[in-house]
């Protein structure tokens, strides 16, 4: 049965290179948002009557709809992105980053779960940022108050919408550091970190998760903001 609100989860992103470049992981890093991309892909299709849409790059996925993000900032194109979805008629918006290894069908289940009782939910992260934004019939212009891409979105966004519902945490990656700790707890991550940077990356993860993960050949995998 189709849900009776057009739901959309909206991935705000720059192509999976530009993405490494910015993480400071260079052109092998690529693979791991490639593999981000592809979980995001799989989490959307298991929600009934929810569509992916992208802003940005689509790379190998073949979404709903394919936006360009407009706008000289990160919150100027932030917030247009959310416009032009839902010009397209969608009036739930679950917006999310290919940062976040983690990010899971049960997270957008809870963020879509919330916001069928209140007009936004958020999921923070654990550097003061957000993974997931979600928005129903909010007032966009209360996004203009954000100083993005720091340590005080959370607390902007709580300003901004003290009604907001909070789902659970999630680390998302900003750097080497955040990579490795994610591999820890990720066979499919850390197979692949494992194939990108052998030397550096095999005293980083625990020598029985080394010795269990499955090649990413035979796992059959190839893939949450922009600049």
């Amino acid at each position: 049965m189709s849900h009776p609100v057009p739901r959309c989860v909206l991935l705000f992103a720059r192509s999976d290179a530009a993405e490494a470049r910015a993480k400071g992981l260079g052109p092998r890093g690529a693979a791991l948002f490639a593999l981000a991309r592809e979980r995001l892909a799989c989490a959307v299709a298991a929600l009934p009557g929810v569509d992916l849409v992208v802003a940005g790059a689509a790379g190998a996925l073949t979404p709903c709809h394919v936006l360009p993000q407009r706008g000289a900032t990160f919150g100027a194109r932030f917030r247009a992105a959310v416009e032009d979805a839902r010009a397209l008629g969608y009036r739930e918006v679950v917006v999310v980053g290919l940062d976040v290894p983690r990010l899971d069908a049960g997270c957008l289940r809870a963020a879509f779960a919330a916001l069928a009782r209140g007009e936004v939910v958020l999921g923070p992260s654990p550097d003061g940022g957000v993974y997931l934004v979600g928005l129903g019939e909010a007032d966009l212009s209360r996004l203009d108050r954000v100083r993005w891409l720091g340590r005080r979105v959370q607390a902007d966004l709580a300003i901004a919408w003290p009604e907001a519902t909070w789902i659970e945490a999630r680390a998302d990656v900003d750097g080497g550091a955040d990579v490795k700790r994610a591999a820890r707890g990720d066979r499919t991550w850390a197979a692949v970190l494992r194939t990108l940077w052998p030397p550096v990356l095999a005293p980083a993860l625990a020598p029985r998760m080394v010795a269990s993960v499955p090649s990413p050949r035979a796992h059959g995998s190839r893939g949450p903001p922009a600049v």
